[in-house]
């Protein structure tokens, strides 16, 4: 970075992962889809930090307000990282934190974002995706820490 590039957006994205409630008890992720624009892909809940936010308010915040969920147990910051946001064309300081579901959740609901964002008032579709695929069908890179889930020394902090 020079002294004319602009700083790094940061950002908040919150991995929520259960047990499947099959014989297989696979991993599943919560990932959701926008319901009036689904070409913006499979994603996790996620969102910019706020001025004078600390990484761990802003995901509770954003998870709280795109999915309607709240953790009491404080979740695993996995992995720092810059991200290039092709769209924007800038640079994402990207906080990527696990929660672990501790209760059951439903199979899948429709959440009204709430907040005071850009996406306030839009339907996001949440299901659950096996762990496993969820590297290869979330966008925006969002599935590029699935790794550290597994093991969350697995990497360096970048």
């Amino acid at each position: 970075m020079t002294m004319t590039d602009p700083p790094d957006v940061p950002k908040v994205l919150a991995y929520v992962v259960r047990t499947a409630r099959t014989i297989s008890g696979d991993r599943e992720l919560l990932v959701h889809e926008h319901r009036d624009a689904p070409e913006a892909g499979v994603q996790v809940p996620a969102g910019s930090i706020e001025p004078g936010e600390s990484p761990l308010d802003a995901v509770r915040r954003e998870l709280s307000e795109e999915s309607g969920l709240r953790f009491d147990a404080p979740p695993t910051l996995l992995r720092v990282y810059r991200w290039h946001n092709e769209f924007t064309g800038r640079w994402n300081r990207r906080h990527v934190f696990l929660f672990e579901a501790d209760r059951p959740l439903p199979d899948r609901w429709d959440h009204r974002i709430t907040g005071r964002g850009e996406d306030r008032e839009m339907i996001f579709c949440y299901r659950w995706l096996a762990l496993h695929d969820a590297a290869r069908v979330l966008c925006g890179d969002q599935g590029g820490s699935i790794p550290w889930i597994s093991n969350p020394s697995s990497g360096p902090l970048q």
